[in-house]
């Protein structure tokens, strides 16, 4: 399961939530404040459901570009099965790699688009580096569900097409600490109130790093 897959994951914090079945179920608010109340941005949420999905016709794409020697975005979180492009904007080359139990996967120097995607095909967490500049780390979480995103500037993040059933809510990120742990929770979801709110018991500085499009490469 990825929750127990994070909890062994140094610098990883993560918060499971059950919510309970609610008979007009389809869309879930979540909204994120930190200790001083304050909304917090750029953390994922993922979703997980009991109803398999439906597999999708063609694999999931995204992109983790390497730009100004940074991993943009930093934080990527993928559909199981989806294939990554790892282009490098830079003017100098990178060499990607990570050794994580998630992925092991290794892009020799280059620059531009020189290697195809990489398919992400096991749960968990891979952490990426490059060879050449050690200060440059990634993050792709992996997960068995297709409802995840990050929270926006307002600390909210809407998610749509989920069953009418009792879903598992987790909320992470590398920054918040692996010491912060689990919180588990049951909330009844009433007529027409499908939103989630969660506190975390620290401080959070906001990021929301957003990934180039695909068609700028």
């Amino acid at each position: 399961m990825i929750l127990r897959q994070l909890q062994r994951i140094a610098g990883a914090a993560v918060f499971a939530m059950v919510l309970a079945p609610h008979s007009q179920a389809g869309s879930l608010q979540i909204q994120l404040t930190d200790a001083r109340d304050r909304n917090a941005e750029g953390i994922g949420v993922v979703v997980e459901t009991s109803t398999p999905e439906p597999l999708p016709t063609a694999p999931p794409h995204a992109v983790m570009d390497q730009h100004r020697e940074q991993f943009v975005p930093r934080v990527l979180i993928v559909q199981r099965g989806t294939q990554v492009s790892f282009p490098n904007t830079d003017r100098v080359q990178h060499h990607v790699y990570s050794f994580s139990p998630a992925k092991q996967f290794e892009l020799a120097l280059y620059r531009g688009n020189e290697h195809p995607p990489v398919t992400f095909d096991r749960d968990g967490i891979a952490v990426l580096g490059c060879n050449i500049h050690d200060h440059m780390v990634g993050y792709v979480l992996v997960v068995d569900s297709s409802h995840f995103g990050f929270t926006d500037r307002d600390g909210r993040l809407v998610l749509n097409g989920l069953p009418n059933e009792a879903v598992k809510v987790t909320v992470w990120h590398p920054d918040l600490g692996v010491d912060y742990g689990v919180i588990n929770r049951t909330i009844d979801l009433t007529s027409g109130k499908n939103t989630a709110e969660i506190r975390l018991d620290q401080a959070w500085q906001s990021k929301q790093e957003a990934s180039l499009s695909w068609n700028d490469y």
